[in-house]
């Protein structure tokens, strides 16, 4: 991956993350990394403002609204906007990224199980967390702690998982073992 593109995305993102709080008189326009067509991430991604207010604070029933904390790049993510994965955008234009932390700032009517100031990662592919707010069905989101470091949680619905599956599934670790891991940010 291109330290270009790692960096087109953590530092426009990161830097505008720190917004003020939502009121009924705030808006909430937002950055997202966007693109309109497959292709090579550094040819078809732009960083775009969306003035979404209206569709964010309209929520439905089962619906949160969320404002993403940290969001990596995962090498899925690059085949995604190639074109080349398994998971394909419904309809362009597409915001970029499949993990991330978000924090609730609003809940639905029926939503039970989150409220306002929870942690929550993706539970469903496509929830495009390459932006500064959305909105997401509850049912898709899991609630995780917000006593951990922001960038594990962000990447614990992947690889760790991986890896974990991989070390239990396919080999048993006895003392003096050795485990040699190629990935550069597998958090393993």
């Amino acid at each position: 991956m291109s330290s270009s593109i790692a960096g087109f995305v953590s530092q426009r993102i990161s830097r505008t993350c720190l917004l003020r709080p939502i009121s009924k008189a705030a808006n909430i326009s937002s950055l997202a990394v966007q693109y309109s067509e497959f292709g090579k991430a550094q040819n078809v991604l732009k960083l775009v403002s969306i003035d979404n207010e209206a569709s964010l604070m309209n929520l439905s029933a089962d619906e949160v609204l969320l404002k993403h904390l940290v969001a990596p790049i995962n090498p899925s993510d690059l085949n995604m906007i190639q074109g080349v994965y398994g998971i394909k955008p419904s309809s362009f234009p597409a915001i970029g990224g499949q993990e991330g932390v978000a924090v609730v700032e609003k809940v639905g009517s029926s939503v039970s199980d989150l409220k306002e100031g929870d942690w929550v990662i993706p539970h469903a592919p496509g929830l495009a967390t390459w932006t500064q707010r959305s909105k997401a069905k509850a049912a898709h989101l899991l609630r995780v702690s917000n006593d951990i470091p922001a960038p594990y949680a962000a990447t614990v619905a992947v690889n760790p998982c991986s890896a974990y599956r991989m070390l239990e599934d396919f080999e048993r670790l006895r003392p003096g073992d050795w485990l040699g891991e190629n990935g550069a940010n597998s958090m393993v």
